[in-house]
């Protein structure tokens, strides 16, 4: 069962031109550091987006006051827990989502502020663009010496050839022809992306850094 609120003048402003509008899909499980992933969405130098935050087993209410931070921000949750790493609410939000264009986010991500901005602008020169990805750096625990067993945190940089749901962004009817997101909680990301290429899709990679992954790690 899916519990939701929007408020309405939601309703009365989704979506007019949906043309260089982004719907944002952000799955949660409850992660303290959501409020962190939802702030690196309101700083976004792009403005014209829709977020949907999508709880996995958390209730409304733990989340609903994301919404009153601001009216683009709705919030649903599933009451029972799916745990398939957000691949759920992912569906449910290309199903919800009107707009063209889908980005992703998760609650333990944050993207940079110019991360929409980047692509909005490479997507006014590739006009034929269907799929586009940036690069990131992600946090891993590392052993501090090869004879050491001792773990310390590090950002490093993500190799370039893997592919990461905060980099993604895609259109929404690529997504649903490719068969959506997959239930390979280890490669569901890099498993949509080849499969919408299958498809017809026509990538661009934008060489920047625009997010920080797995911040929880």
């Amino acid at each position: 069962m899916v519990l939701s609120r929007l408020s309405e003048s939601q309703l009365a402003i989704l979506f007019g031109d949906n043309l260089t509008r982004f719907t944002i899909i952000l799955p949660t499980i409850g992660r303290s550091s959501l409020k962190e992933s939802v702030h690196s969405v309101l700083q976004q130098e792009y403005r014209d987006w829709r977020l949907y935050i999508i709880g996995d087993g958390v209730s409304i209410d733990s989340i609903w006051h994301y919404h009153e931070l601001d009216d683009r921000i709705s919030c649903f949750t599933f009451e029972e827990r799916h745990n398939d790493s957000g691949t759920h609410a992912r569906n449910y939000g290309l199903e919800i989502a009107e707009t063209d264009w889908i980005a992703h986010l998760d609650d333990d991500d944050t993207w940079h502020a110019n991360h929409l901005k980047l692509v909005f602008d490479t997507l006014q020169i590739n006009t034929d663009a269907s799929m586009v990805r940036t690069f990131g750096r992600a946090f891993r625990w590392k052993h501090r010496s090869p004879r050491s067993s001792r773990l310390t945190r590090r950002l490093e940089q993500i190799n370039e050839t893997d592919i990461m749901t905060p980099g993604m962004v895609y259109k929404r009817d690529l997504a649903k022809l490719a068969g959506n997101w997959s239930n390979d909680h280890n490669r569901h990301d890099s498993i949509l992306w080849f499969n919408m290429i299958k498809v017809g899709g026509k990538p661009i990679v934008i060489p920047h850094e625009t997010f920080l992954y797995d911040r929880s790690n």
